[in-house]
């Protein structure tokens, strides 16, 4: 009967041990409720499994989860839990990747009903797992290999009974954090924030994580137990606001849920954070979420460094350095570029820059590069980057420079902050002229018929750029069939005015023409305009018709005088009449001379000398006479 005993203590302590071993695999987790449809939700559990150190067989198939009246602290249901999803938990930078320092998500879920005819109780209700062991290289809790864990959620009643109304409730959703790790003395920060489905409030605080009834002896529980549980014991010198030691100490943000660290001691530690939900001011529910931190003596990795020229880059970005809190002054006449010089003394790192507009918005991209691959001290990369153009008001603008390395676990990041002023100059205003003798009169005369040139001319003593354009009064130049083309230059512009018009003028009433043209310079913030009014005044010719006699001899014997008949004195065209053709008839009748020519010369070629009979046609009246041929 002895060794019997003995063989029973033996099994189980054989049994205890192997339980250990399988359960001291767990980095933390937490509970999530997400509400479907109707009374309809979804229960998740998230699990974060050491895929180091653990032990593949340690993955439980299922999990049974008690949801408790938090008056009363009754059973309300039992939920079994399955595994649904598994995923590892990522680097921000892959390439700093350790070997012994896997993480994996387990999802473990369920769909229930939670029906309003049973959770209306308005103190609402809590959620809680059970399980041994944690880590057992964790240093900030005493004895951790036999410290257990419990995940715990608190949500409000589905249906409010004072209010006669049902409440539509989704728990916090804690993003998969990131697998990183921390340096002894570097600064360490990391987002460990929730989002909430509902849109209501979210605050952070830091807690104590729950152990609950297991340990190593009972790492596993035949039925969900309810609150109270009890407290992990922390290592002397460590508690929820002191979960790792440094300064600063762990610690996060209560409304961004940030957290921050620069750790002294080297160690894997345990921390808890309490994410709690408020609507309309009221606490609804919270979510707690355990988790751990690697913390290494990391290989130094010093920060890249910026340097900016305060010369601008058009006089070759050599000048003094930028002190933070300068301004640097643009002015109308000046690129708004300038260096930045860019260093790294590790031994080949890529560094990234990034450049963030605070109060503008700018047109093109901020830097003329982004990447630099740095050998290490010695080694500099320059590149520009551009504050507001003329495009912004006068005032002062600010630009933000990052530079990151591609150092782990983080990145090592430098910040220039950098201060621009647009400034403006005493701006002369351009000049405008119009290259016409007779525009002095600010009018000019045309007739309807001849063709209307004239040269717009404009100069800028600031050799500001130049934008000379024009348009018509009252009426456009595309519906007359006006031809000008504005233009654009630097300092000096030049450009025409033509037109012909036409009889198809007379058609209408207008015989004015009034048109304006601008020339505007366009130098940062006072900018200076120049105008011209020309006034345009059509007119027909006057042809002088009343007192009209050609005439009537003339002698084409080769003396060089009076050798050819010619009419000086024809009346000119008008849109009202216009010369068409004349003829030259003998005393028999037959036409011996005709043209359509204005410019009239009859030579009377082998003709014999005697009188001849002309006519001489117009759109709108005749000419008829003898003109008399000598020889």
């Amino acid at each position: 009967m002895k060794h019997r005993y003995h063989l029973l203590f033996l099994c189980l302590l054989c049994l205890t041990f192997t339980v250990h071993v399988q359960a001291t695999h767990i980095v933390g987790g937490e509970l999530r409720l997400t509400h479907l449809e109707g009374a309809k939700y979804e229960l998740s559990m998230f699990l974060y499994f050491d895929d180091f150190y653990g032990n593949p067989g340690a993955e439980d198939a299922a999990v049974d989860v008690g949801i408790y009246s938090k008056a009363t602290h009754q059973l309300v249901d039992r939920v079994t839990l399955k595994r649904d999803e598994s995923k590892q938990v990522v680097y921000v930078n892959p390439v700093c990747v350790r070997s012994d320092l896997r993480t994996r998500q387990i999802r473990y879920t369920e769909r229930l009903q939670l029906s309003p005819s049973k959770y209306n109780d308005p103190a609402g209700y809590y959620v809680s797992w059970e399980r041994c062991c944690r880590n057992t290289h964790i240093v900030n809790l005493f004895l951790p290999g036999g410290t257990g864990m419990t995940f715990y959620m608190e949500f409000p009643a589905v249906y409010d009974k004072p209010q006669h109304r049902d409440v539509v409730n989704s728990s916090p959703e804690f993003a998969i954090p990131y697998g990183e790790y921390a340096c002894v003395g570097e600064y360490f920060s990391f987002d460990f924030s929730a989002t909430d489905p509902d849109g209501d409030e979210l605050r952070y605080r830091m807690a104590t994580p729950k152990w609950g009834h297991t340990d190593q002896f009972y790492p596993f529980l035949s039925e969900p137990q309810p609150a109270p549980y009890r407290p992990v014991q922390w290592e002397q010198g460590y508690d929820s606001a002191a979960a790792i030691l440094g300064r600063p100490t762990l610690a996060i943000d209560s409304l961004t849920g940030r957290m921050q660290v620069s750790p002294s001691q080297p160690g894997l530690y345990l921390y808890s954070i309490i994410c709690e939900e408020y609507r309309d001011g009221q606490f609804i529910g919270l979510v707690q979420r355990d988790f751990q931190l690697l913390v290494l003596d990391c290989p130094r990795n010093d920060a890249p460094l910026m340097q900016l020229s305060t010369a601008s880059r058009e006089k070759g970005g050599a000048g003094p350095l930028y002190r933070p809190g300068d301004t640097l002054d643009i002015f109308p006449w000046q690129s708004p570029c300038f260096d930045v010089f860019l260093t790294d003394n590790d031994f080949l790192e890529r560094v990234t820059v990034t450049a963030e507009a605070v109060n503008f918005e700018p047109v093109t991209s901020l830097t003329s590069q982004s990447s630099f691959l740095l050998t290490g001290a010695g080694d500099t990369a320059t590149f520009q980057v551009c504050g507001p153009d003329c495009n912004n008001p006068r005032g002062i603008y600010q630009v933000n420079l990052y530079a990151a390395d591609d150092g782990c676990p983080l990145p090592k990041v430098d910040t220039l902050t950098l201060y621009f002023r647009l400034s403006a100059e005493e701006n002369q205003a351009p000049v405008l002229a119009v290259d016409a003798p007779e525009y002095g009169e600010r009018t000019l005369l045309r007739y309807i018929g001849d063709e209307i040139v004239f040269r717009l001319d404009g100069t800028d003593a600031d050799q500001n750029r130049l934008v000379l354009s024009g348009r018509g009064i009252g009426f456009s130049f595309e519906d007359y069939g006006m031809q000008f083309t504005p233009v654009e230059g630097q300092g000096a512009v030049s450009t025409e005015f033509r037109w012909q018009p036409d009889c198809s003028l007379l058609l209408g009433e207008r015989r004015e023409f009034e048109m304006v043209f601008t020339l505007q310079d366009d130098p940062c913030f006072v900018r200076a305009i120049d105008t011209l009014r020309v006034h345009l005044m059509l007119s027909d010719r006057i042809s002088e018709v009343a007192n009209f006699e050609p005439p009537n001899v003339f002698s084409p014997n080769g003396d060089g005088r009076n050798d050819a008949y010619t009419i000086p004195t024809l009346p000119i065209d008008n849109c009202i009449s216009q010369f068409s053709f004349m003829e030259v008839y003998n005393r028999w009748g037959k036409l011996v001379y005709r043209t359509e020519s204005r410019d009239i010369r009859w030579d009377g070629a082998e003709l014999p000398a005697g009188v001849y009979f002309y006519f001489i046609r117009f759109t709108d009246q005749a000419y008829r006479g003898s003109i008399t041929l000598l020889r």
